[in-house]
């Protein structure tokens, strides 16, 4: 501290540097929610091209994709900007992967598994 005539005056604060400042921390809950906007968002694409996947059975992750489960054996994954893919094994056990617009897509990929030309899994 300094004195000046009778007064006393502070130094002004002095301003953190910048490589101890921390990044501000998302929240479990802000965490959570944009998971739940990932599902939503999904769940909606999904329906506005004719694929029933209600809402519920989405699971946002992370990296702003979704996933459900349709069948025991048939997941779609939902990639904003790019629609929707589905993923599953034929009955020789291959993985197979295409991406679906409609049900009729969905229905053409089911037809293909059980039609498999690969004979050895992969």
């Amino acid at each position: 501290m300094t004195r000046a005539t009778g007064a006393v005056t502070t130094a002004a604060p002095t301003r953190p540097r910048l490589s101890l400042v921390k990044p501000p921390q998302l929240t479990k809950t802000a965490r959570y929610r944009a998971l739940r906007e990932h599902a939503a968002q999904a769940a909606l694409y999904a329906g506005a091209h004719g694929i029933h996947a209600p809402y519920d059975d989405w699971t946002g992750l992370s990296d702003g994709t979704a996933t459900t489960l349709l069948e025991p054996d048939l997941r779609l994954i939902h990639t904003p900007g790019h629609g929707l893919t589905a993923l599953t094994h034929c009955p020789n056990g291959h993985g197979h992967i295409r991406p679906v617009h409609s049900t009729a897509d969905l229905l053409a990929f089911r037809h293909d598994l059980e039609h498999c030309p690969t004979e050895t899994p992969q």
